[in-house]
């Protein structure tokens, strides 16, 4: 299992490599470690969060997976990132213009 909230900033989520729409099942490209595979992913584009008078929606968004808190999103620099506790990790990926938002243990299940 990996832990991503272990990660430092540059050494996170770098991209969704793949996503599965029918089983949710998200193949993620993180950083210096090979592809993993989760579920419970939520994927969120960022222009979606902003509603159509530009107001934020998702910020201060509190992330939970089975009724535990893993992050908030946050609007800092110009940029979305998701908080966890001590380390800020941005998941907007600037090519494909997704948040990440879900569980954060990503583990190469079957």
């Amino acid at each position: 299992m990996y832990d991503l909230k272990a990660y430092t900033p540059t050494q996170g989520v770098k991209s969704v490599t793949r996503y599965n729409f029918r089983t949710q099942e998200v193949e993620l490209e993180v950083a210096p470690y090979m592809p993993v595979k989760t579920k419970n992913f939520k994927l969120l584009r960022c222009s979606e969060l902003k509603d159509i008078w530009g107001n934020l929606i998702y910020e201060d968004y509190i992330v939970k997976y089975k009724d535990d808190l893993i992050g908030v999103v946050k609007f800092i620099k110009g940029k979305f990132v998701v908080e966890f506790k001590q380390i800020t990790v941005d998941l907007c990926n600037i090519y494909d213009r997704l948040l990440i938002i879900g569980d954060v243990y990503a583990g190469n299940e079957q």
